[in-house]
């Protein structure tokens, strides 16, 4: 017979899992929860910040941009599930359009959200440079450990260093628009100052 033996919550387990003793392990624990917390803030705040922006500034956007935004989500789906389960996307023809159509009016929203993100970051004058990028790539291959050179592969690809390069321009410029918006619920922004 099989039974599940639960470790004691002890000094031992605490050292088993790389800590000095039961206590930093909690802490380590609660400065994991506080950071996970403090993440999704922030994420919520930007997303409120995006759709402020996204209704604020109605416009049309070109079809063909929202089919190569879903191949982007649809890419980077099967490249997550590759990486976390080692699984293939096997999807047939069927299942992957509706897909495609349950994520159309998201691909929709972040191709509306990022070319005003890039407006705005042109108007407020918001650059990263190479050594930005390089800093966050060195940064990025500290925390993965035994895999930083896997990180330092994966962003030797122009490709994906552009990618992190705009991502790092639109997280610069959300805190930008953040800073702007903190002037308080009655500011209003004149025709000439939306994006």
């Amino acid at each position: 017979l099989k039974f599940r033996e639960t470790p004691a919550i002890d000094d031992d387990l605490a050292q088993d899992m790389g800590e000095e003793n039961l206590e930093a392990y909690k802490a380590k624990i609660g400065e994991n929860i506080e950071h996970r917390r403090k993440h999704e803030a922030e994420d919520q705040e930007k997303k409120n910040l995006l759709e402020a922006l996204v209704k604020a500034n109605p416009f049309d956007v070109a079809p063909s941009m929202v089919e190569e935004q879903l191949d982007r989500m649809v890419e980077g789906a099967a490249r997550q599930l590759q990486m976390y389960t080692g699984q293939s996307m096997d999807f047939s023809d069927e299942e992957m359009q509706q897909l495609r159509e349950d994520q159309r009016e998201q691909a929709e929203f972040q191709v509306r959200s990022g070319l005003l993100l890039l407006e705005v970051a042109k108007k407020a004058e918001v650059q990263v440079g190479f050594d930005e990028v390089q800093a966050e790539i060195n940064k990025m291959a500290v925390q993965a450990g035994d895999n930083a050179d896997r990180v330092r592969a994966h962003y030797g690809n122009p490709q994906e260093m552009m990618r992190l390069q705009y991502r790092l321009t639109e997280d610069r410029t959300v805190t930008f628009l953040r800073e702007k918006s903190s002037l308080g619920p009655k500011h209003e922004c004149s025709g000439s100052e939306q994006a």
